[in-house]
């Protein structure tokens, strides 16, 4: 079966949203997931088009459109081929089992890769912007799915790697071109399977008397095919590297039904490893294959490092009690290939499962458990920096991998691209020298001759283990102090990112910045993205720390209540703190405005003004109650902000309190749906601060998640088992606000008390709507002890104007396209007033480009506007209507 629609629709009527009721959950739902939607499918539409994806590769081919839901209910249009998971021989023999990848419409950085087979409907999308998303039956009759994104996947279950090292010599900080020839390297791949990862899947999808033993095989076939379909999709994109399934691999695939016949001691991760090469090697031939592999049941894995191509190439085993979905393909079997190709794990922890000899110090370049695919992430407690892995490798392990595709591992059948004919040419930019204690943004440029959308990824590269600790601290003269992040299409990195410097700290648990002289090395590795023709380039640079220069800080603006008026003079003042020499030698500054609360800072003040520590800047007629100033160097990477939001105009803050009513309630033991309580907030506003208050009776704090859903369905997971993971504290009775000077938790009953700063900004609901339900979800992850939700309340606050200065003008208009060419339009939506309307345009620099006035807008409520003459860049764009206005970012392209 195949559920997709061919053609260029805006909605799809393919997919239906439905509730799903808690009793019809599948259990790897139940433990696995935190929040998805569940949708169904119209029987009609599932097959029809299935023969209208060709099986040619030729460009010329036209197009099959597949839509797809994400997460939050909006769909997805890709452009699909079929993909060649299996050897046509395998294909022939099991033509229910079908795979495809995709390259999106609206956003082709947007990829889909999907299996349709006896399981039903797997669906893997990748995108730079919405994260990853998944789709997967929800139930047995596979008539349902969860959508769900990858950071609402629970990974709970232990897991240890090990690596036989066959001790290659190399240089791991050089960058090998060997994957960036624009050629796909096909290897051929042998995967078994014990009878008990088999009895897995006969069971999952129901399969009993009136099935046949190739019924059996059809099915965990599958989940192999599913599995290596993702995989697939992680190393053609970062290494142009794919994996075909040989043409008897179903001899592999070991049944219960059949006692006797395997080969495996499953579970004994070390015993199968060599029993899977002496299986394979007997029964695909060693001539046959190129990398060979073992899917098990229990916790853990083992591979031997570099071993594809050699006579050891069998030598990979990934074993979970749930082999299954994203955890398996990527925490398990992704990892263990990746050193079957020839990269070492990446983490500089030792706690754990991190000690243990599982360190390999050359490759140490992620603190604590580290992040990407070749480390740790979730096992090495208490040094997690999260608790799954993310979907692409570090490039370390690119640079390791590529050394071996050039080196053992060519013996890959390589193809040239069809599509794909050009390689990221990357620039990481110049070394700089930088003021301690203050934070810096990196910025890389690159070019693709193609096109294709970019994502770029920053990467510290310091992999010393000796004077470090862990987590990183501003004081350690070496070793990583900066975690990885999955790559984005902004070019640029802020160290620590924009929005702890905005909260006040300059620095996070896994992203420090450094108060000491030291040298920072980074690569930044760009991907083009293309589906099944990835091509990464990759640049270094190093930034140097200076401890006689610094912290570099701005010093006015620093109090509550500032408000400016638009077109007065005022002063900016900030702490050169020895950074016109040093060796940082910045002579002069840039001074930039936040109209946003410091997510982005589009308006110049002052550009390349003295780096003197003061300069006056003319207040800009742009009214905002959420203003924040950069003082930033003109010609290196560092900068700092101003302490406390100011406004530009008058505004005043109410806020107003909620109480649940609906509670106590008990919070049910080691049980991942939790229990949820509602409230109701009548009045309807835009929000502009959140602050929840907490009372919880519970042994174990630990154990808990507490989430806050706004009617909108935004989520804020607001606390996430933080306090004292692994040591009894007891009871919650606190204010969870963005504002708080730090994190509460102690040794005292409550351990959190007080205001405490929540895991994750409560900023996420500012410019929402505050009518509507509110939810306060709380999961406990583990056994034993047990608890009680008390009381719950919220505070709500709106900001707005005093004396009419701006009021929701913006509203009452629709401006587009968005960005634009050569002309604007303004098309007004509800009724004004009959006072003139003011349309002006500022550029970055604050100054008015374009004005007019418009006294018929009641009766003629379209107007265009002719920008022809402005440059291309972003703009504000103002409306005035006696004495509301109301601003609006616009683009010109």
């Amino acid at each position: 079966m195949l559920f997709f629609l061919s053609g260029y629709a805006q909605k799809s009527r393919v997919w239906q949203e439905i509730k799903a009721p808690i009793e019809k959950r599948t259990r790897s739902e139940a433990n696995l997931l935190k929040e998805y939607k569940v949708f169904s499918l119209r029987p009609d539409l599932l097959n029809a088009n299935l023969s209208k994806v060709s099986t040619s590769a030729r460009k010329s081919e036209p197009p099959v459109i597949v839509e797809f839901p994400d997460n939050h209910g909006d769909f997805i249009r890709f452009s699909v081929k079929q993909s060649a998971v299996m050897d046509p021989e395998l294909a022939s023999k099991y033509p229910a089992i079908k795979t495809y990848m995709g390259r999106g419409l609206e956003n082709t950085g947007e990829s889909v890769y999907f299996t349709v087979s006896p399981l039903g409907l797997h669906v893997m999308i990748l995108s730079p912007e919405r994260g990853q998303i998944f789709i997967e039956p929800a139930d047995i009759k596979k008539s349902t799915y969860n959508v769900f994104s990858k950071k609402n996947i629970r990974a709970d279950q232990a897991f240890e790697c090990l690596t036989v090292d066959r001790d290659i010599q190399k240089s791991l900080l050089t960058v090998p071109k060997s994957g960036n020839d624009l050629k796909l390297r096909k290897y051929r791949l042998a995967v078994a399977a014990t009878e008990e990862y088999s009895d897995y899947f006969v069971k999952k999808a129901g399969l009993g008397q009136g099935n046949t033993h190739n019924d059996s095989i059809a099915v965990v076939l599958s989940s192999i095919v599913v599995t290596m379909a993702r995989v697939n999709a992680i190393y053609e994109r970062d290494l142009a590297v794919t994996m075909q399934l040989v043409g008897n691999n179903d001899q592999l695939i070991f049944l219960p039904t059949d006692p006797g016949n395997d080969p495996y001691t499953n579970g004994d991760v070390s015993a199968m490893l060599t029993q899977n090469i002496n299986t394979v090697n007997a029964i695909i031939g060693i001539n046959n294959y190129d990398i060979g592999h073992v899917f098990g049941t229990g916790n853990g894995g083992l591979a031997n490092l570099s071993s594809v191509c050699t006579t050891s190439k069998a030598g990979g085993v990934s074993a979970l009690n749930d082999p299954y979905g994203d955890i398996f393909a990527v925490d398990y079997v992704s990892h263990e290939m990746g050193h079957q190709f020839g990269a070492h794990h990446t983490f500089n922890g030792n706690a754990s499962n991190c000690g243990n000899g599982n360190r390999y110090n050359p490759t140490a370049v992620e603190p604590g458990s580290g992040s990407t695919i070749m480390a740790y992430a979730g096992i090495c407690t208490p040094q997690n920096v999260q608790m799954q892995s993310d979907s692409y490798f570090h490039g370390i392990s690119i640079g390791e991998i590529n050394t071996f595709l050039g080196g053992t591992g060519q013996c890959a059948v390589n193809s040239d691209f069809l599509i794909n004919t050009a390689v990221p040419i990357v620039n990481a930019g110049s070394d700089y020298t930088i003021p301690k204690s203050t934070p810096f943004i990196l910025k890389g440029l690159a070019t693709d001759a193609d096109g294709d959308v970019l994502t770029y990824c920053w990467e510290e590269m310091d992999n010393q283990v000796t004077n470090i600790q862990i987590p990183p601290s501003s004081t350690q003269p070496e070793g990583a102090v900066f975690r990885s992040v999955e790559p984005k299409e902004d070019s640029a990195r802020y160290l620590s990112a924009l929005s702890n410097v905005i909260s006040g700290n300059i620095s996070s648990t896994w992203e420090v910045v450094p108060s000491v002289s030291r040298v920072l090395n980074f690569r930044l590795t760009v991907r083009d993205n293309v589906p099944g023709e990835g091509q990464t380039g990759s640049d270094d640079m190093k930034v140097t720390v200076n401890a006689s220069a610094g912290p570099f800080r701005v010093t006015s603006q620093n109090t509550d209540n500032i408000i400016w008026e638009p077109g007065t003079s005022k002063l900016i003042t900030w702490d050169v703190a020895g950074t016109t020499g040093n060796g940082v030698n910045t002579s002069h500054v840039n001074i930039l405005l936040s109209l946003d609360g410091g997510l982005t800072f589009p308006v110049v003040l002052a550009s390349n003004t003295n780096n003197d520590g003061q300069k006056y800047i003319t207040v800009p007629d742009m009214p905002s109650s959420n203003v924040r100033i950069m003082v930033a160097a003109s010609d290196n990477i560092y900068y700092a902000v101003n302490e406390k939001k100011l406004s530009i105009g008058s505004f005043e803050t109410t806020c107003t309190n909620y109480n649940a009513t609906d509670v106590p309630k008990s919070i049910p033991d080691n049980n991942s749906v939790g229990v949820t309580s509602v409230l109701n907030v009548p009045d309807n506003f835009i929000l502009s601060d959140v602050n929840v208050g907490v009372t919880i009776n519970h042994t174990w704090i630990a154990d808990l998640q507490l989430f806050l859903i706004a009617p909108d369905g935004t989520t804020v997971l607001i606390y996430d088992r933080s306090c004292a993971p692994g040591i009894r504290r007891e009871n919650i009775n606190a204010v969870f606000d963005d504002a708080a000077d730090a994190k509460v938790c102690d040794n005292s009953k409550p351990a959190v008390w007080g205001t405490t700063k929540p895991d994750n900004l409560l900023s996420a609901f500012n410019g929402l709507s505050s009518a509507g339900t509110w939810k306060l979800k709380i999961v406990d992850n583990a056994a034993q002890d047990i608890g009680s939700l008390t009381a719950w309340s919220l505070q709500l606050c709106q900001t707005n104007p005093v004396a009419g200065i701006e009021d929701d003008l913006f509203g009452s208009f629709k401006v587009y396209p968005n960005p634009f060419g050569e002309k604007l339009n303004v098309l007004l939506t509800r009724s004004v007033s009959d006072d003139p309307l003011t349309i002006k345009i500022f550029d970055l620099q604050g100054r008015i480009v374009y004005t007019r006035v418009f006294s018929d807008i009641g009766s003629d409520p379209h107007k265009e506007l002719d920008l022809e003459n402005l440059t291309s860049g972003m703009y504000f764009l103002q409306f005035k209507v006696a004495s509301q206005i109301s601003n609006m970012k616009i683009v010109k392209y």
